[in-house]
């Protein structure tokens, strides 16, 4: 019982701690466009995800909300079907400089296949072991504009190129999962995108 209520009291002194931080953020950043919601609550570091392992991330978070920050356009892709946005783009948490080398520690990759890409299409591109069937389709799913399918360039004074932002926070529903080599890569359809 002890136990239990040490596990509860850590969850919410982290819940606390990551809104007050989330909340100092968007204060300190008076320019940040927010595209549907954002959700402070359920952040998960790249820290953590590698620390629980990809069994255990995959085991608790498939199907699941979360909020991913600190993430960098990697690629742009043709999706689906570009005449209703429905192309998809790819995020990864950039390298950092340490001992004149560029290292990524705990990789990750975030793909969105955007504005209501069908379940049916999915599924061509998913494995499947790496789907819950049935749990493709999200009802929050934000719409983004259309630009998602366009190519452009990141302009900090207009950020029209939303999706090409060097520093992405997304909230949505974990839809698919893998991992290659030590990248833990997942597929969130969006209920909002900050940038």
């Amino acid at each position: 019982m002890l136990n239990q209520l040490r596990h509860l009291h850590l969850s919410l002194l982290k819940i606390f701690v990551l809104s007050t931080l989330y909340s100092l953020m968007v204060a300190c950043s008076p320019n940040l466009n927010i595209i549907g919601t954002i959700d402070e609550t359920l952040i998960i570091t790249k820290e953590e995800i590698h620390e629980m392992g990809f069994e255990a991330f995959e085991r608790d978070y498939l199907g699941k909300e979360v909020t991913i920050e600190g993430l960098e356009h990697l690629a742009h892709g043709g999706g689906f079907n570009a005449n209703k946005g429905q192309c998809n783009i790819s995020y990864y948490n950039p390298a950092i400089r340490e001992n004149g080398r560029f290292v990524n520690k705990s990789p990750i990759k975030v793909n969105i296949y955007a504005n209501g890409t069908p379940s049916y299409a999915l599924r061509e591109f998913f494995s499947k072991e790496s789907y819950i069937e049935g749990e493709l389709d999200y009802d929050h799913e934000v719409t983004l504009p259309m630009i998602v399918c366009e190519k452009c360039e990141w302009n900090p004074d207009d950020k029209q190129c939303f999706y090409k932002s060097p520093n992405t926070t997304i909230t949505g529903k974990i839809i698919q999962m893998g991992v290659t080599d030590e990248r833990i890569g997942m597929v969130i359809r969006p209920k909002g995108l900050a940038y």
